[in-house]
C-alpha cells in the first residue's frame, strides 16, 4: 500500500511540476489510485470483521461466564449477532424468563407461610437439641479438666545416666 501511495506522489510531483503527463503515465495514475483505493476497501473489511469476531468473542466470554442454564446459554449463542443490538430479541426473551422465576418465589412466600428468624428453632420439643447438649457437655469437659502434670519431675539430666 505504501508502495502505491508514493509511486502516486511521483507521479503527481510530476504533474504539479507542470511537465506535461502522457497519456500512458495519466493510465497507471489512475491505476495505481484504483489499486491503493481496492486495497484500502480490503484493509477496512478486514478490519470490520476482526472487530465483528471481538464482538461475537466477548458475547461468548459474557454468556459463558453469566451464571446460566446451559439451554438459555444455547439460545443465546445461537442467536444471530444484530449491527443495532448485540443480542437482539433473544436476550429480551431470557432476561424475561428470568424474571418471571425471580416473581415466582415472592408469590410462594405470601401462600406458605415461613418461621420468623426470632424465634428460636427448636426441633425435638421443648429445651435443647441433642447437638447443643453435646457441644453444651464437650464445653464443661474441657473446662473442668485439670491440667496436665509438669514434666520438670520425670527428666533426667544431661550428662547423667541413671
Amino acid at each position: 500500500m505504501a508502495v502505491l501511495q508514493a509511486y502516486q506522489a511521483d507521479l503527481l510531483k510530476d504533474l504539479d511540476k507542470g511537465q506535461d503527463l502522457s497519456p500512458d503515465e495519466v493510465a497507471e495514475l489512475r491505476r495505481t489510485t484504483d489499486l491503493a483505493l481496492r486495497a484500502t476497501k480490503q484493509a477496512a473489511t478486514a478490519m470490520g470483521r476482526s472487530m465483528g469476531a471481538m464482538v461475537v468473542m466477548e458475547r461468548h466470554l459474557w454468556v459463558n461466564l453469566a451464571d446460566l442454564g446451559k439451554k438459555e446459554r444455547g439460545f443465546l449463542l445461537d442467536a444471530p449477532v444484530s449491527p443495532s443490538e448485540l443480542f437482539g430479541a433473544s436476550v429480551e426473551m431470557v432476561v424475561e424468563k428470568f424474571r418471571e422465576a425471580r416473581t415466582r418465589p415472592a408469590a410462594f412466600k405470601t401462600f406458605i407461610p415461613r418461621r420468623s428468624r426470632s424465634e428460636p428453632e427448636q426441633h425435638g420439643g421443648l429445651g435443647p437439641s441433642r447437638s447443643e447438649e453435646r457441644r453444651q457437655a464437650q464445653k464443661t469437659s474441657v473446662a473442668t479438666r485439670a491440667p496436665p502434670p509438669p514434666a520438670g519431675g520425670s527428666r533426667r539430666k544431661r550428662g547423667s545416666r541413671g
